[in-house]
């Protein structure tokens, strides 16, 4: 028999809950919170967003427009060494719009006043990577591994620390407690969250381990809370899509999200946009499926799909090569990063306020955060009426 078989509690995703609301003074109300928040030990971003370090996701181009509007953008490592070392120089070496009106958050920069980029590393080759990251000049490195609890990781990040202490560096990818203690053990300045619950991963169908996003990230948000050192940051990466399911998140004691699909689907993304006719003409059988209003869509396809392995690096995220754990697709074409992340900011901005909180970390000290039923759920948005106008939901 197993060593330990979980019944209860289930394992929930991030979508089973709401968040209550709290006393919303008239200041707190008309103020502009602060979104703010540290992803490594003293290394701090000014909104919570991050950018996956996926092909069909961070190029320098969607890196560079995510810092200007605050974030931070994580260059893919499943590519070879010189070609990801350029893509951060090519972020460095990009203009910065820091006083620009459309810009309502603080341009992330870094001492010289060029863009701040980060960097996934990988448990392989790191000791040739690594030393060409941050001769191209990335700011924090992030090891990208499916599963982050491990040798691998182990003498990846002792490398880091070893030779560059006062790069930052962030593990992952973890689910449970154990594996924060491990990783912090290990010298990580952060932690990634996060197993088989992104759109593109197929991890726990085919090889049973992952865990839904909400309980992992309540997992080791307590095991973190426990640490009595220096602070270390959660990161909550993946099963994350609408500001709600970001909402949530970040109440359960997540102090940033990665994302992957939200940001594949801007014009910055590296993936190709096709016209709605082409796509059909590609795909007939989705003739009469395919939503009316889209016009346009964007190549989305995950570090564990056959199509991401044209580059032998991306075998060592998972470390073998014998099936995948991701899938390609297609989702629907948004714009502009910089239109979009606004609206997105605003929603969550709004419900921290309808929580009584106007900064993450008061988020994290006076969120109340509920399960809700499957009835509650399906109430919760539109039902019972005949309607004719498509609702962004991020």
């Amino acid at each position: 028999m197993a060593k330990e078989v979980v019944l209860q509690p289930l394992a929930y995703s991030l979508s089973e809950f709401t968040l209550d609301t709290a006393y919303t003074t008239r200041e707190l109300a008309k103020s502009s919170a602060d979104l703010s928040v540290q992803v490594a030990t003293n290394f701090k971003i000014n909104i919570p967003f991050l950018s996956a370090s996926m092909q069909a996701v961070t190029g320098p181009e969607l890196a560079a427009e995510l810092a200007r509007c605050g974030g931070l953008g994580v260059v893919y490592c499943s590519q070879p060494v010189m070609s990801q070392a350029e893509m951060v120089r090519r972020v460095k070496a990009m203009p910065t719009n820091a006083e620009s009106y459309s810009y309502p958050f603080k341009t992330l920069l870094d001492q010289q006043g060029r863009l701040v980029v980060g960097a996934a590393i990988n448990t392989k080759d790191y000791a040739e990577r690594v030393p060409a990251l941050v001769n191209a000049g990335a700011d924090i490195l992030f090891v990208d591994s499916s599963h982050g609890n491990t040798d691998y990781q182990k003498e990846t990040i002792g490398f880091v620390k070893d030779n560059y202490p006062n790069l930052p560096v962030v593990g992952g990818n973890i689910i449970n407690a154990s594996a924060v203690d491990n990783l912090v053990g290990w010298g990580a300045s952060g932690v990634k969250v996060g197993m088989g619950i992104g759109s593109i991963c197929i991890t726990t169908d085919v090889k049973a381990t992952g865990k839904g996003q909400a309980s992992a990230v309540m997992e080791c948000v307590a095991a973190r809370d426990k640490l009595i050192a220096n602070y270390i940051p959660v990161i909550a990466d993946g099963g994350i899509g609408t500001a709600r399911e970001m909402c949530i998140a970040l109440a359960l004691g997540a102090d940033a999200i990665m994302l992957g699909k939200y940001f594949a689907r801007f014009e910055e993304a590296p993936g190709n946009k096709i016209s709605r006719d082409d796509f059909l003409r590609m795909f007939p059988a989705a003739n009469g499926k395919l939503d009316p209003s889209i016009e346009y869509l964007k190549e989305y396809w995950g570090e564990g799909s056959l199509r991401a392995r044209i580059h032998q690096e991306a075998q060592y995220r998972y470390g073998q090569n014998e099936f995948a754990e991701g899938v390609d697709g297609y989702t629907e074409y948004a714009g502009l990063l910089k239109d979009n992340l606004g609206k997105t900011l605003a929603k969550i901005i709004k419900s921290m306020h309808d929580a009584g909180a106007n900064s993450i970390s008061e988020l994290h000290d006076k969120a109340i955060v509920r399960l809700a039923s499957a009835r509650a759920m399906g109430e919760a948005g539109a039902h019972d009426l005949i309607s004719y106008r498509k609702v962004a939901l991020s």
